[in-house]
């Protein structure tokens, strides 16, 4: 059998045999950068593992060029922690995305549009933006905020526009790759520009509260007197511009004179910490009454993240009042989470100085006549008056706001929000505000995506919304996402994770999603794992499906019941565990001495159709291979991993042909990795020869390697599980990507034996995901912190990286899987056609972002493989199919060349057989038969003729 290679666009009009197994699609996984992905210690190297823009390095005409297409969502915004309404337009307003860079709307939200240059920034961290009294806007990168969770991406200091974000300057002062010094601005929390000075700008920075009074060309630390590391988190300028407060190392220090002379006003005889409540005192906000600079407020998390208390001054802030004298457990504005570090908000409304609104996750707003009444919530539907996304970072009131003009903006977890009526009611403003933040993602047959996101849940890019780009929400019974699969067998399967083990399988495509682990886990899990509720277990949850659409090793059989009478050599169509038909040539054996089989016989098929899901947890490594059988409930699992060593299992990826798989933990107390590799699952086919601690047990776990940072993803070759990469994550060092070529066969445990540095000329930047491309070895693909990279030859001593970011941006790239299962028909010794896989879109990569949702890569597809008819059969008969397309029949019309016996079958687009039609001894010449198609479903379907010497086919449409 030889195979054909056609275009994709070629369409496939005949069916005949081929041998090709096509086995699971790989991918590169990183962690989520929610918690975890970054791993950030809060100390740096010297250049901070940022990329420097001038180092760019060109392609040449040799070089491999790879061109990104974005993807989605258009509809669901991701983290805004920076809002700005323009000083002059009141329509104009910018927003500052983490990890998506800056967006521009003119039409006060409606729609958003990226400023140009704004994903050319070499970071998109953006967190925040003032704009100067002559309208120059400054913006500040790095999310320290994420830190206290490790799940912070550093900044690269300020960029400033002087014509409305047409064009953007960096501004030197605060960013050398070489100078430790700049380090200052690694994280700028805020920004503040003084009403009048146009050239006065005050930045909240990761080391003090500097101050610029050159429009940023230099800066000094303002509040001399304290430690040179103390972080600030917040500043606030007044309207009049003679107070400014500030939060430094979690105290308050207030400036009313002008003179920008801080004193710290948190201590033993004020409210505010340091003395009396400074324990439980971590992150405090304040706003500055926009009517009366005498009032100031400040929102205060205590060291947990709960609320403790909001504090009102009335003289500028030399004294202060707790709002909250005997506060109630049922106010949480940070939620039962306590997030109040992390999501943090406070503003004054601009008419009425004793009127706040405070977020977290939802929004407050208090008075002396009306205090705390909430004035949204996350819970409802997204598309009610009162909703607004969970994680509210800023609130931003319109410069012209009264009581005819009572517009408010939200910057949240969710995108932006606006309210026209005072806060009272709200709407989402996501509408192409790309920005959503990805912790993974998985593709179907046809390219249909399926990712979990930050804060959003886990989404679905259906490629039919009302635009290609709309995603839909799937409920999985958490705000957060994390690993997913799409099964190839059944194209309708998914599995969505949340954290700590929950995992949810679903046979529609996310419309009913199962969740209860009583329905998924076996009780010899359950009973070794706590599922959900136990934060030992990884946060975000590994899981992997690896698939063959013919495995011979198979042990699993089908009980198929006949259907009408049959002899030897007949073909039987029972349906696999996954749904599929699986077609099946009855032999001596099926027949049982009996010459012919009865309706109600029954027979034993191998199921052919193979799948195994591995998941992660914290001591262990757990498979089943009833993942795709939904009549299992539970499916039954058992340990594969057998070595005391292991923690928290994190990445996992199978070799092509499922017989190795490759996983890796991580112990945060020592920030090491190891990785393992547990080989035989082609003969470990159940719980007595898969279980680690049977007797006849046949999978061997070997521990293979250990790093010094965490392992953000494993990358297998689809053409040779021998070869593996490493990557690792997190700042502070200098090698990130490791290469081995004898994974699969070596039995030391030393990483020197096994493993080989291939950092090459790649700057020192946390790499979270990586592949090996499927038909070229030498070829690997990194996403970075800064977008992709890839060499063309990872054997090299020192590998050429070569940034692969059109259609890009210098976006963090949490994980790349490419398709490797062929498109097209695969062979099976039923028939000469083989079936139809359905799938469409082999070799394409899709790339999930922390910040600029998903892209795809289509310039290494895979062709299309349409089978020749086998040589032991001429193709010199006709078939001819007419009317086509037909409603109601076709005649089928044909020629034979001597007396023969005549089969023809009609088979749907998934391989099926709907009809059959047997003619014995048709005499030499041309016949026509009529076949009625008014019960056929509305398709494309195929008439195959066969003869004693030929076969011949033809594609007809029923519409």
């Amino acid at each position: 059998m030889k195979t054909k290679t056609l275009l994709l666009s070629i369409a496939i009009l005949i069916f005949a045999g081929f041998n090709v197994v096509f086995l699971n699609s790989k991918a590169s996984k990183a962690e989520s950068h929610t918690k975890s992905v970054v791993n950030n210690s809060k100390t740096t190297s010297n250049n901070n593992g940022k990329k420097n823009k001038s180092g760019t390095k060109a392609l040449k005409s040799t070089d491999t060029q790879m061109n990104w297409l974005e993807m989605g969502p258009d509809n669901i915004g991701g983290r805004t922690r920076a809002l700005l309404i323009d000083k002059d337009n009141s329509n104009l307003i910018f927003a500052g995305s983490v990890g998506g860079g800056i967006w521009k709307s003119s039409t006060g939200g409606l729609s958003w549009v990226k400023v140009d240059g704004g994903d050319l920034f070499d970071n998109l961290f953006v967190s925040s933006i003032c704009q100067s009294a002559n309208g120059d806007i400054y913006v500040g990168t790095g999310e320290y905020f994420g830190t206290y969770n490790k799940q912070g991406f550093q900044g690269q200091g300020i960029w400033k526009s002087i014509n409305q974000g047409q064009t953007w300057t960096h501004l030197t002062s605060t960013w050398n790759d070489s100078d430790n010094s700049k380090q200052i601005f690694n994280y700028v929390n805020k920004l503040a520009a003084h009403p009048t000075n146009n050239n006065k700008i005050y930045a909240a920075t990761y080391k003090g509260l500097m101050l610029s009074i050159d429009g940023g060309n230099t800066w000094n630390n303002t509040v001399s007197d304290t430690n040179a590391d103390f972080t600030c988190t917040d500043v606030q300028i007044s309207k009049d511009g003679l107070v400014v407060v500030a939060s430094l190392n979690n105290k308050a220090y207030v400036c009313n004179t002008g003179n920008d002379v801080f004193i710290n006003k948190s201590g033993t005889n004020q409210v505010l910490p340091l003395d009396t409540i400074s324990i439980d005192v971590k992150r405090i906000e304040f706003a500055i009454a926009p009517s009366n600079s005498n009032y100031i407020y400040c929102l205060a998390a205590d060291m947990t993240g709960a609320l403790n208390n909001v504090y009102q001054s009335k003289d500028k802030g030399n004294t202060w009042t707790a709002l909250l004298i005997n506060m109630s457990s049922q106010f949480v504005p940070f939620g039962t989470d306590k997030s109040g570090v992390y999501n943090n908000s406070i503003a004054v409304y601009p008419d009425d100085y004793e009127h706040i609104l405070i977020g977290g996750v939802n929004l407050f707003e208090w008075s002396p006549l009306n205090p705390w009444q909430q004035v949204s919530s996350n819970e409802w539907d997204f598309t009610s008056m009162i909703y607004v996304h969970s994680g509210i970072h800023t609130i931003v009131f319109a410069d012209n706001y009264s009581t005819e003009n009572p517009v408010i903006y939200a910057g949240t977890d969710g995108g932006v929000f606006r309210s026209l009526y005072g806060g009272y009611a709200w709407q989402q403003l996501n509408k192409n505000y790309n920005t959503t933040i990805y912790n993974s993602l998985a593709f179907s047959n046809t390219g249909k995506i399926i990712g979990g996101t930050y804060n959003n849940g886990t989404l679905m890019l259906s490629l039919n919304g009302t635009t290609e780009k709309d995603a839909i929400s799937l409920y999985t019974g958490s705000s957060n996402g994390f690993n997913c699969e799409y099964s190839m067998l059944n194209p309708k399967l998914i599995f969505v994770t949340n954290s700590y083990g929950a995992l949810g399988r679903s046979e529609n495509e996310g419309n009913i999603i199962e969740t209860d682990p009583a329905e998924l886990f076996s009780p010899y899990l359950t009973n070794n794992q706590t599922i959900s509720t136990d934060t030992t277990q990884p946060y975000q949850t590994p899981i992997r499906l690896w698939e063959s659409f013919y495995d011979t090793n198979s042990t699993q059989y089908i009980l198929s019941k006949i259907a009408r009478p049959v002899v030897l050599g007949d073909t039987i169509y029972p349906e696999s565990s996954c749904k599929r038909i699986l077609p099946h040539i009855l032999t001596v054996s099926d027949m049982n001495g009996q010459d012919t089989l009865q309706k109600g016989d029954t027979v034993y098929v191998k199921d052919t159709y193979q799948s195994i899901l591995a998941m992660g947890f914290k001591n262990s490594v757990w498979i089943t291979r009833q993942g795709l059988d939904m009549s299992k409930s539970p499916m039954l699992w058992y340990r594969i991993s057998s070595l005391t060593t292991v923690k928290k299992a994190q990445n996992i990826e199978f070799s092509t042909n499922g017989d190795v798989l490759y996983f890796s933990d991580y112990n945060y107390l020592n920030d090491t990795s190891r990785i393992y590799r547990c080989a035989n699952l082609t003969n470990g086919r159940d719980s007595l020869t898969g279980n680690y601690n049977s007797s006849q047990n046949v999978i061997t776990t070997q521990e293979i390697g250990k790093f010094g940072h965490k392992i953000t993803s494993i990358a297998v070759d689809p053409e040779n599980t021998n070869n593996i990469i490493v990557t690792l994550g997190g700042y502070g060092k200098s090698d990130y990507i490791y290469y081995s070529f004898n994974a699969a066969t070596t039995t030391s445990i030393l990483t020197a034996d096994n493993f080989m540095l291939k950092q090459g000329d790649l700057d020192s930047i946390p790499i979270y995901s990586s592949i090996i491309l499927w038909n070229n070895s030498l070829q690997v693909i990194l996403g970075t912190e800064n977008g992709i990279y890839s060499t063309d030859n990872i054997t090299a001593s020192s590998p050429v990286w070569l940034e692969q970011n059109t259609g890009l941006s210098h976006v963090p790239v949490v994980q790349l899987r490419q398709q490797i299962h062929p498109n097209g028909w695969f062979a099976a010794p039923v028939f000469n056609g083989g079936f139809n896989s359905d799938i469409t879109n082999h070799g394409v990569i899709y790339a999930a972002t922390a910040g600029r949702g998903i892209f795809r890569c289509e310039d290494f597809k895979g062709p299309v493989n349409v089978p020749e008819i086998s040589n032991n059969k001429v193709n010199d008969s006709k078939i001819i199919v007419f009317p086509n397309p037909a409603k109601d029949f076709i005649n089928i019309s044909f020629n034979v060349n001597k007396k023969t016996n005549v089969i023809i079958n009609i088979y749907n687009i998934n391989g099926s057989i709907v009809k059959s039609i047997k003619l014995n001894n048709q005499e030499p010449g041309n016949h026509t038969i009529c076949f009625v198609t008014n019960n056929l479903n509305k398709g494309i379907y195929f008439a195959k003729m066969e003869t004693d010497e030929t076969i011949s086919t033809a594609k007809f449409i029923v519409y």
